[in-house]
């Protein structure tokens, strides 16, 4: 008995294992790492930073943190209370070296819930002195979650970051209210943008340079094709 990787994409569940074909690299040492992490709680809190709310298991598992919601024979459902929505509000953030983040969000010092982990100082920095603030005091709504593109309405309580589940790749560019902003590598190997005081509208689009080069190419290509076939039937 086993569940089918891929599968949820029909029915619109998302699956913290990615898409099974294609792995990007940083995703697979997150993953790896918490494949060699003994202590479940850390475990559990970087799921959670996932959007992680439902965990499928072939054995029974004894931790008072989830909930066993349904068995089916040696299929286990546990549900996680703690999870945290695909997109949310810090003010806290903290700088390391890329060689270290992975260590630091599996510690009993790291709060996904209040703060992210970055690898440069953001421009213009915020005030630290706002850092009780957390995911469940400002108010984060999703409007739209297309493959290459996202929308966030945020009312963030003071300046700070919002940050997004899904992975940092290339290509992608962020937009406040229309006005492109940088996009920043979080907890390892997922997106954050800067964000000030008040409401905002978030849009994330997907659109690389690669595109418009092959566009250029395939353009090219039958221009010459059709001079090609001009020539060859009318010479």
């Amino acid at each position: 008995r086993f569940v089918v990787p891929n599968s949820g994409m029909v029915f619109g569940i998302y699956d913290a294992g990615a898409y099974d074909s294609i792995y990007l690299l940083d995703y697979f040492l997150l993953r790896k790492k918490l494949a060699t992490t003994k202590e479940f709680y850390s475990i559990l809190k970087l799921l959670s930073a996932l959007n992680v709310r439902f965990i499928i298991s072939r054995g029974p598992i004894f931790e008072e943190e989830i909930n066993l919601v349904y068995q089916d024979k040696d299929l286990f459902l546990y549900e996680n209370p703690s999870f945290l929505p695909r997109a949310f509000f810090v003010t806290n953030y903290k700088i390391l070296e890329r060689n270290r983040i992975l260590e630091y969000i599996i510690s009993p010092n790291f709060n996904p819930g209040k703060e992210i982990v970055l690898e440069e100082e953001p421009e213009g920095g915020i005030g630290y002195w706002v850092l009780g603030i957390g995911c469940w005091e400002s108010k984060t709504d999703i409007i739209d979650y297309q493959p290459n593109k996202v929308v966030i309405e945020v009312d963030a309580k003071n300046d700070g970051f919002l940050f997004l589940s899904d992975t940092y790749y290339p290509g992608w560019s962020a937009y406040i209210d229309g006005k492109k902003t940088k996009i920043y590598r979080a907890n390892y190997c997922f997106r954050a943008v800067q964000i000030n005081k008040g409401e905002q509208i978030i849009e994330f689009k997907y659109f690389p340079k690669t595109f418009i080069i092959g566009l250029i190419g395939s353009v090219i290509s039958c221009i010459i094709l059709f001079i090609y076939w001009r020539f060859k039937c009318f010479r």
